[in-house]
């Protein structure tokens, strides 16, 4: 354990990790690979995907502010996730469309209204559990792509090198897209390039007959995005057949913006979106 905190310690520096973030992880190292549920005081609840090679704990400070306002909070950890890279082999996108749909019943077994919120793919199985389930009380999509930066080269470069690489370290940017985030700790610090290629098509996928869901839905994304194409908040907005919806760009903010607890205006504006549905 010494050695894993030397380590994270050294990672911290490099990326600039505050220490106020990172004692907090200390705290929490025993959830932060686990799902996690907060009970309310209302029916009603919202499920949270984490995003690709990541975990739940990315969406506990957000939970933690739903909790704050009686809303019961649910966050289920994805298959191959938590535990380390390798585990993310052989995972179709099919088996997480199945993870959350399997929590989204569970939910609504227990609560009257169940809203599903997702950050960066996790927003894309969002979409995939409304499509599935109409009675959806409302959608929260967080950094969800509808097309990533430099597509097209990226997945023409990917096709080239899979067969030279099996694995690809991370990227995170310098610069105003560059905020820390406790997401840079706890996600896996590489990833098998097969399960690049699953994300994407979970991705894609999510985006097929987008116009038949009717949930009421509230789009959240950084204005400079180093993953996520900027018009994907735009076209997403325009193409989903919600009556109901909103959007907002944020500022000098990070892709994985949700990790980092510095946005708590967009945590409130999250809050009453759930408030407002329930008028």
């Amino acid at each position: 354990m010494t050695e894993h905190i030397l380590k994270l310690h050294k990672i911290a520096k490099r990326k600039k990790i505050p220490e106020t973030m990172l004692q907090r992880y200390h705290e929490d190292i025993s959830v932060i690979n686990k799902p996690f549920h907060f009970k309310g005081d209302r029916d009603i609840c919202v499920m949270l995907i984490h995003g690709w090679t990541s975990t739940p704990y990315e969406m506990r400070v957000l939970g933690e502010e739903l909790q704050a306002e009686g809303i019961a909070v649910d966050a289920p950890l994805l298959s191959g996730h938590g535990t380390r890279p390798q585990d993310l082999e052989n995972v179709t996108w099919e088996q997480w469309v199945e993870d959350v749909d399997k929590a989204y019943k569970r939910l609504r077994k227990q609560y009257a209204r169940v809203y599903v919120g997702g950050m960066s793919m996790g927003g894309n199985l969002a979409l995939h559990v409304a499509k599935k389930n109409a009675d959806v009380s409302g959608l929260i999509l967080m950094s969800t792509p509808y097309k990533m930066r430099y597509e097209k080269l990226g997945i023409l470069m990917a096709h080239m090198t899979q067969w030279i690489f099996s694995y690809k370290k991370k990227y995170y940017p310098r610069g105003i897209q560059a905020q820390p985030s406790i997401t840079q700790l706890i996600s896996y610090q590489k990833y098998p390039m097969s399960s690049a290629f699953e994300a994407y098509a979970a991705i894609k996928n999510s985006l097929k007959d987008i116009e038949e869901i009717t949930q009421p839905i509230f789009l959240i994304q950084p204005a400079h995005d180093h993953l996520v194409a900027r018009e994907s908040i735009y076209k997403i907005y325009k193409k989903i057949g919600s009556q109901v919806k909103e959007k907002r760009l944020i500022k000098k903010a990070s892709h994985n913006f949700m990790g980092n607890g510095k946005h708590k205006d967009v945590f409130q504006d999250v809050v009453r979106f759930v408030k407002r549905s329930e008028q």
